[in-house]
């Protein structure tokens, strides 16, 4: 790694950690509140391409199921992320579901965005 890299590295870490608020240990939000609490509230507008669609705990197939979609539901799209298990590579939408308030993450291939730009999940 070379100075000029190490020191924007540096530069962020310790502009985010002038900004984070004091919270403690045992409130620190997980990823995935991290990834919602960071995007304003549907950046973007889709539906589900197909029936019995897993929204998932996390970003893979290997994170367990908070409930399925179906093909058509309109859902409210925060930001995107890669799979952290066997999917690698693999976009994974997180979400909620607008007919069930259901938020979790949904590969790519089960989702049309249909308005709005959709960002990284922070």
């Amino acid at each position: 790694m070379n100075i000029k890299h190490f020191t924007a590295i540096a530069a962020v870490a310790a502009a985010c950690t002038l900004a984070a608020p004091a919270v403690s240990q045992a409130a620190t939000p997980t990823g995935v509140e991290r990834a919602a609490a960071v995007v304003a509230a549907g950046n973007a507008s889709g539906h589900f391409t197909g029936d019995g669609v897993n929204i998932r705990s996390g970003p893979g197939t290997g994170y367990s199921s908070n409930g399925q979609g179906q093909s058509g539901q309109s859902v409210s799209i925060y930001c995107y992320y890669y799979a952290n298990y066997g999917d690698s590579g693999r976009k994974w939408y997180y979400l909620k579901d607008k007919a069930t308030n259901v938020t979790g993450f949904v590969s790519s291939a089960y989702i049309k965005v249909t308005s709005g730009a959709v960002g990284y999940c922070l």
